[in-house]
């Protein structure tokens, strides 16, 4: 830290008899320090404080420097957060090795670099790897899809438990490893979608964005695109986006508004989405951006209602005929859903799977029928 602030120890001694100027001395020698750290340092820069006190004492005082210029969270280094404390002793270490020009040709081995760290620090960490990886070779395991940058079979392996034999399993050919495995990458190669979300300039000038409750509501979307013979009517100028769930509509709908996108949102008849369309209201959606399932004025309990009923039975039973074969499953008819008098075909399949529950039926899954 010392060699990036350019400290000079013999000359420092010089000024502890003349307070103004040791910290006259001080103070420059933050300031190199601090402007040799924050090109490496993601989100919100930080300033660096050198402090000496009596006994030969030297504290780091950090603070955060926000984008209008106003200073906060001032504070000794030691108080700070464990994962803060690890980047910028690694952002020192880095910034000091690479600018004496000694780390080259190294083998670096690093176990969960950046595990404590939000996703803007772990950025910056893996910046900081991609370019030590320029001149030397850095070997690190994470768990963390910000911690990946190269996705070149052969620079990304995936290891993982063999339960049989015990032993360690690695894939050079990693898209064979095993789902649950893949699940980091899988976030990772998503990020181009995010990034694409939060850049406004991508935002406004956009196709129009739709958002539905499920990946099926999606599904069915582009099904029925298929079918549409009026090109004014086509759902190709919308951009069809799946929340995770019910309770993700509004968040998402509000994040990609905010973003600069014109932002629709379609919604299932049942008393969940309409405690979301109030959400949207008071979170100032305008009505026209909600939009319910409905047919001739009438509201539709989803988007299953716009299917012929013994077209999205045979679905049904194909369905399930397969997944609950040892539950003696038996194929449902048109009587079976119409006697239930409920307010839509899921609603009606639920009840039937309910009266099943004994025999292990457990619930209707409506998108299981998508897939």
């Amino acid at each position: 830290m010392f060699y990036l602030a350019e400290l000079d120890m013999n000359e420092m001694e010089m000024y502890r008899d003349s307070p103004a100027k040791l910290i006259k001395f001080l103070n420059t020698a933050s300031n190199r320090l601090t402007a040799k750290l924050n090109p490496a340092w993601k989100g919100d820069p930080i300033h660096v404080d050198l402090r000496y006190h009596p006994g030969n004492i030297m504290s780091v005082v950090i603070s955060d420097v926000h984008k209008d210029g106003t200073i906060t969270n001032t504070g000794l280094l030691s108080r700070r957060a464990e994962g803060f404390k690890w980047t910028f002793s690694f952002i020192v270490n880095f910034a000091a090795e690479t600018q004496r020009a000694e780390l080259k040709e190294a083998i670096l081995l690093l176990d969960e670099p950046a595990r404590n760290l939000h996703p803007t620090q772990a950025f910056g960490i893996s910046d900081l790897l991609k370019e030590l990886a320029g001149s030397n070779q850095v070997l690190y395991a994470t768990h963390s899809p910000f911690m990946i940058f190269d996705y070149t079979p052969g620079n990304l392996l995936v290891v993982e438990l063999d339960k049989r034999r015990h032993l360690s399993k690695i894939f050079y050919d990693y898209w064979n490893a095993d789902d649950k495995t893949l699940t980091p990458i899988l976030y990772g190669i998503s990020r181009g979608l995010v990034e694409s979300i939060v850049d406004r300039e991508i935002g406004t000038n956009s196709r129009p964005v739709i958002i539905v409750e499920t990946m099926s509501d999606c599904m069915y979307l582009n099904a029925f695109d298929k079918f549409l013979q009026d090109p004014n009517i086509s759902m190709n100028p919308l951009n069809v986006v799946a929340a995770f769930n019910k309770n993700s509509v509004l968040p998402l709908a509000i994040f990609y508004r905010n973003h600069g996108y014109r932002t629709f949102i379609l919604l299932d008849s049942s008393d969940e989405s309409k405690q979301i369309s109030a959400q949207l209201v008071a979170n100032e959606f305008s009505k026209v951006q909600i939009i319910f399932f409905e047919r001739e004025g009438r509201a539709l309990q989803s988007i299953e209602e716009y299917i012929e009923l013994d077209d999205y039975l045979h679905a049904v039973n194909q369905t399930y005929e397969i997944k609950l074969r040892q539950e003696d499953y038996t194929n449902l008819t048109r009587d079976q859903i119409v006697e239930k008098k409920k307010s839509g075909v899921l609603d009606s399949l639920q009840s039937i799977w309910e009266e099943h529950n004994d025999e292990g039926w457990g619930k209707f899954e409506h998108e299981e029928i998508t897939r």
